[in-house]
């Protein structure tokens, strides 16, 4: 059985596979978003840290002011959220961490929410910037006294 979709950006597709790309899209969004947070901690996974939070935060900070006026525009929410919609999910709020929370039990403004995931991103992108330069030209400046020490 197929159902025509709620949302005209997503063909005719039928309840199972839908269930299926909803769980799919619940995986994969909350694993890229816990590895924004926290990829950048271990020193094997910061190379794709960078280019991840560096698509991610291309996407907040130019794909939604240019296409949609407001910052934090994440296309896997607006895909997910189609998804949603087309399994007759309503009044989905804004972002996915909100949904996150409220599936919780908790219900804070979204206002809130919008905040603390901004200034955690803010904070990622510190600590990966400071990472990346003292990995990139600490070695280098720490190669350079090592060889200026030796030649004295």
């Amino acid at each position: 059985m197929t159902i025509l979709c709620a949302c005209p950006k997503i063909p005719r597709m039928s309840p199972f596979t839908l269930i299926l790309l909803d769980h799919g899209f619940y995986g994969f969004h909350l694993a890229l978003t816990l590895f924004n947070v926290f990829g950048w901690m271990f020193a094997r996974t910061r190379r794709a840290h960078r280019w991840c939070v560096g698509l991610t935060a291309a996407c907040w900070l130019t794909i939604g002011p240019l296409m949609y006026g407001t910052l934090g525009y994440c296309p896997l929410t607006d895909w997910h959220w189609q998804i949603k919609e087309a399994r007759g999910q309503i009044a989905l709020p804004d972002s996915f961490i909100t949904l996150l929370l409220n599936q919780i039990g908790l219900f804070p403004a979204p206002e809130s929410v919008e905040m603390l995931t901004g200034v955690t991103f803010a904070g990622v992108i510190a600590a990966t910037l400071f990472l990346w330069r003292r990995e990139r030209w600490g070695e280098a400046s720490i190669a350079k006294t090592q060889s200026s020490e030796a030649s004295f």
